[in-house]
């Protein structure tokens, strides 16, 4: 037996389906112009899980160079304004760096011994974060860490960051002492990847020792020779 009898009956569920349809049409409008973002965050969202779901050769897929590490400061702009200030005036520029180029002081600041607790933040903050190429390689780095697997050799994005910093270093052939202040961070990164004693080295401090200083002479041999005595101090360390 027909739930609907005759074209009147008919008739009647169509404009009813009709008006069913406009509702819901009348109530999305409502939606999206009460809350613009969420149509397109669910599109997103969508968007995301339909490509998080291709499948992709084994070969293309590294957890090394994918994962990422949740970092307090990720950008230039992250660092206060006071913490820029700090790092970049002359005074403590001078000083930081007359201690930095100091043998005492250069050895236990490369393995991360803080020369002056109420200006290091401000240094690291200024000279590692606010430095894009630092940042990028020193953030990666972290991010392989969690990797369980033993590596056997550098990932390509590793090694592509690394490459990165040494083209980096060359350039910083000014004599001033804010260049002298870069460089040194350029050495104490490489030595806080490399490890700062063998006993404590993993594999992947190894590969990555062994990798900077299979390549960090022509990068060293373009700077000015007062700053270059830093690297003779991150050797010290390789040998350890």
């Amino acid at each position: 037996m027909s739930l609907f009898k005759g074209k009147k009956s008919i008739a009647e569920y169509e404009r009813l389906v009709d008006e069913s349809h406009e509702l819901a049409e009348s109530s999305n409008e409502k939606v999206s112009s009460s809350f613009p973002g969420f149509l397109r965050f669910s599109k997103n969202k969508n968007k995301k899980t339909a490509s998080s779901s291709r499948s992709e050769p084994p070969e293309e897929r590294d957890a090394r160079s994918t994962a990422i590490v949740e970092d307090p400061i990720d950008s230039e702009e992250a660092i206060t304004s006071h913490e820029k200030a700090l790092a970049e005036k002359i005074e403590n520029i001078t000083n930081y760096v007359d201690k930095l180029y100091k043998k005492k002081y250069a050895f236990s600041w490369l393995q991360g011994t803080n020369l002056d607790e109420d200006l290091f933040k401000a240094f690291d903050a200024r000279y590692i974060y606010g430095e894009p190429t630092l940042r990028a390689l020193k953030k990666h780095f972290e991010a392989e860490m969690l990797y369980e697997q033993v590596p056997n050799k550098l990932s390509p994005k590793m090694e592509s960051l690394i490459k990165n910093a040494l083209q980096e270093l060359s350039k910083l052939t000014k004599k001033d002492d804010q260049t002298g202040i870069k460089i040194a961070y350029y050495a104490r990164v490489f030595a806080y990847m490399s490890g700062y004693h063998r006993n404590s080295r993993t594999p992947f401090n190894c590969l990555i020792m062994s990798h900077i200083k299979k390549n960090i002479q022509t990068s060293v041999k373009c700077l000015e020779k007062k700053y270059r005595p830093i690297f003779n101090q991150l050797n010290r360390i390789f040998e350890r």
